[in-house]
């Protein structure tokens, strides 16, 4: 391990400080027992050593994981292209008529979803507009294409979904609560008091949508 000079509270030690010899004695951190990945990085003149743990006890194991991770990433890669492909064969086989107003309202909202993405990101719409030079009725016109389809495909899926009779039990909803709360790590009782009767209705509809998509992949694997 590099060896450097390193300043700890007030005092200054030059010798054969190790990481964890300096993270001991400034932060009182015990070196983990879990595999860690140590990085060597120049930082105001002297090199200096961080890690990320990782909850297994050694590489190979790091390894095995991150295989598996990544053939679940296939995989789901795959299950999101064939329901798209289901999804978008159900809208090209269907006619209807969107007013305007619809799609207007769409594409602000995704306009909005996109300012909420940058803002996460620490940048805000005025920003994004000054580097990209565009406006606020540009960006809404080349949304509009995609308001459409967000569009026509709801109603398709929605309308599938009337037409299956298909309907979302309390016994399914809070399932999928229970496992938003296990997400964000709170109890699910809370979780409910968060929401009112309107997006729990909501979540039911998102429901029956996605169980109307499974229907199409499944039917087309059938064909």
């Amino acid at each position: 391990i590099k060896t450097a000079s390193k300043k700890i509270d007030d005092k200054h030690y030059t010798g054969h400080l190790t990481f964890w010899q300096y993270a001991k004695a400034r932060f009182n951190i015990n070196r983990p027992t879990k595999y860690c990945i140590i990085f060597n990085t120049w930082k105001d003149s002297y090199e200096y050593e961080s890690f990320s743990c990782t909850e297994f006890d050694t590489l190979d194991e790091y390894k095995a994981d991150i295989k598996a991770k990544i053939k679940e990433q296939k995989i789901a890669d795959g299950n999101r292209q064939k329901e798209d492909q289901a999804v978008e064969k159900a809208v090209a086989n269907a006619t209807m008529e969107i007013p305007q107003a619809m799609i207007d309202t769409q594409a602000n909202q995704m306009a909005q979803e996109f300012a909420q993405r940058l803002q996460s990101q620490g940048l805000s719409l005025e920003q994004y507009f000054q580097f990209t030079g565009l406006t606020t009725e540009k960006m809404l016109e080349d949304l509009k294409p995609q308001a459409v389809k967000r569009i026509e495909t709801r109603l398709v899926l929605e309308a599938i979904a009337k037409a299956e009779n298909i309907e979302i039990s309390e016994e399914k909803l809070d399932a999928e609560l229970t496992k938003m709360a296990e997400m964000y790590q709170m109890e699910v009782d809370k979780l409910k008091e968060y929401m009112g009767e309107s997006e729990k209705e909501q979540m039911k509809a998102d429901m029956a949508v996605q169980e109307a998509v499974t229907l199409l992949v499944d039917s087309a694997v059938e064909e």
